[in-house]
């Protein structure tokens, strides 16, 4: 769980896009390449985390199921324009300036919508809290690596050895945990 997700909705996004706004002038400024792996590590792993941020706000600024059909119909056209122009605008920046002007680019637009969120989105916390599932996590964290240890030993040794065997069957014991525990 992301640090700002315990805040609610609105919190947790511009929280995220604070971040992600940090990781863009990490990598604009950069002065190695240590720096530069850093910030880019940071904006890209925040720009992916805002998309789970965006859905959740879409659901609790359109409670009606019609108008939210539409608005996420929407957020997905937006999201394929972005993916379709997102490369383009960057090599059009990179062929004008150079590719820190990529990183202030995203910098800029991140603090838009920084202001806009605060300006506008509504705060959409639960009243009554959420407590992290503390035993879910684990036994979902074990599914996921029991799953993917077996996957990769298994390519090299085969996938009918014991311990191979064990892995898989400790991931779906595991899975079946996470979900009776939710």
């Amino acid at each position: 769980m992301a640090p700002w997700a315990i805040y609610g909705g609105e919190e947790g996004l511009l929280g995220g896009v604070a971040l992600f706004v940090a990781g863009s002038l990490l990598a604009a400024f950069s002065d190695s390449v240590g720096t530069l792996v850093a910030g880019r590590n940071n904006y890209g792993s925040r720009s992916g985390g805002q998309r789970t941020g965006t859905l959740s706000m879409i659901r609790h600024l359109y409670p009606e199921r019609a108008i939210r059909s539409k608005a996420l119909g929407i957020w997905a056209a937006v999201s394929g324009i972005a993916l379709a122009f997102g490369p383009i605008i960057g090599g059009v920046i990179i062929g004008f300036y150079s590719w820190r002007g990529v990183f202030g680019f995203s910098a800029i637009l991140g603090l838009i919508a920084f202001v806009a969120g605060s300006l506008y989105l509504p705060e959409s916390s639960d009243p009554k809290g959420r407590k992290l599932d503390v035993g879910g996590l684990v036994a979902g964290g074990l599914a996921i690596s029991g799953v993917v240890g077996a996957l990769i030993s298994g390519e090299e040794s085969g996938y009918s050895g014991g311990w191979i065997v064990f892995l898989f069957a400790g991931a779906l014991i595991s899975a079946i945990a996470s979900l009776l525990l939710n």
